[in-house]
């Protein structure tokens, strides 16, 4: 009798990833239009690998510099630091995709096991990146003198950790001002001033309880975060609450375990087009460390230096994004071999549907740190590294 083949544990085991040209090997493989062999695939999937390119630039840098003394993953920390200047850019910047504009702003979900993932500790950066910011608008005058720039408006972004829970509730924390009439003078009085800046990051940290909100009768908030991620105003639904919202600008870091996920996966939350405007994202400790140490100080003030300086160019310039020449072919012949039929299984396909969108707000997110209007064809390469283990994940989770 022969020798009986050995299946490979997964830590050998391989994403089919052929290397020819490196604009073929970036798109990736034409999926299998045999349902056969791609269920005989996904039966020996891996857990998923980050590539190198998922740390393209400045960004990049900082999240290493934060995983290096802790046991977060260095590609969670990257999304939670990437969404976070993609909401202090604010809405400034825009990108042309027909007849959608699109801002530099991402959802994302990460997915790990309790403890394991390691959630906490993966946001913990950019937390600590806000409180940075902050300090610099505390100290404007000191800051206006450092750099030759006038008193700049607020840096940092509105930051809200408490759970979102209805629309109305959501609309409140970016809220439009309120006005009245004095019924004696004809005067207008302000009675709500609002809130001018509509920019916010949530930060979930029990995501089943939005899915678990928005499952209510009656309760509109997944609509309302799809129309956050879209950019459009939250108009009130109801005749007892007139809040209104214009032009939000908002950003949503959830966390999931792997058991909550496969749950919501059976649930209408796919159909609706709610979960594929997430990134959504396998993310484990991948080392051990016993006493992890802070990140540095002074690399957290220099993040924020640097931040700042794009949030200046950024208001200044206001620029219409582009895709120089290499990255446009970079796109399209990702969109036609591999964003265009991501996968012959319909859940996974559905849950990717937005990729195209996501790694164009990716890029815009990467350019503008550099503090350039031209989206190059690197910063393009990192989108699509992350839009390919993006998939490896989806693929994964449900395994």
């Amino acid at each position: 009798m022969g020798k009986v083949a050995q299946i490979p544990d997964e830590k050998t085991l391989r994403k089919y990833d052929p290397k020819p040209d490196e604009l073929e090997r970036l798109a990736g493989p034409v999926p299998s239009a045999d349902p056969a062999d791609q269920a005989e695939r996904l039966r020996y999937i891996a857990v998923p690998e980050p590539h190198p390119e998922m740390l393209h630039g400045r960004i990049g840098v900082w999240a290493q510099q934060a995983a290096e003394r802790s046991e977060a993953s260095v590609i969670a920390v990257f999304l939670g630091l990437v969404s976070y200047a993609g909401i202090a850019f604010g809405r400034d910047a825009s990108f042309w995709l027909g007849d959608t504009c699109h801002h530099p702003r991402l959802f994302w979900l990460h997915v790990g096991r309790t403890a394991r993932g390691r959630k906490g500790t993966s946001v913990a950066p950019a937390e600590r990146l806000h409180q940075a910011l902050a300090d610099v608008d505390a100290n404007k005058e000191r800051f206006a003198e450092t750099h030759g720039n006038a008193k700049p408006a607020r840096m940092a972004p509105a930051i809200h950790a408490g759970g979102l829970s209805t629309r109305e509730g959501l609309a409140w924390k970016i809220r439009d001002p309120v006005t009245t009439t004095d019924p004696k003078t004809g005067d207008e009085i302000v009675a709500d001033s609002g809130e001018p800046d509509k920019r916010l990051i949530a930060i979930e940290s029990e995501f089943e309880n939005v899915l678990a909100q928005s499952s209510r009768d009656g309760n509109t908030l997944s609509s309302a975060l799809r129309d956050c991620w879209d950019g459009r105003s939250l108009a009130p639904l109801t005749k007892t609450n007139r809040t209104t919202a214009t032009d939000p600008h908002v950003g949503v870091i959830a966390h999931i375990t792997p058991s909550e996920l496969l749950e919501l996966l059976k649930d209408r939350q796919i159909t609706n087009g709610f979960l594929n405007r997430f990134l959504v994202i396998w993310a484990e400790r991948d080392h051990l460390v016993a006493l992890p140490k802070p990140t540095p100080k002074k690399n957290i003030d220099q993040w924020a230096s640097e931040l700042s300086e794009s949030i200046i160019w950024v208001r200044k310039n206001k620029p219409e994004m582009q895709l120089n020449d290499d990255a446009a072919r970079l796109y399209e012949v990702t969109y036609l071999n591999q964003w265009a039929s991501p996968s012959n299984n319909d859940l996974i396909a559905a849950l990717l549907e937005r990729a195209p969108a996501i790694a164009i707000r990716l890029s815009m997110i990467l350019a503008i740190t550099e503090r350039s209007a031209e989206i190059t064809a690197d910063h393009l390469r990192c989108a699509i590294a992350w839009t390919r283990y993006w998939r490896a994940s989806v693929e994964y989770i449900p395994s």
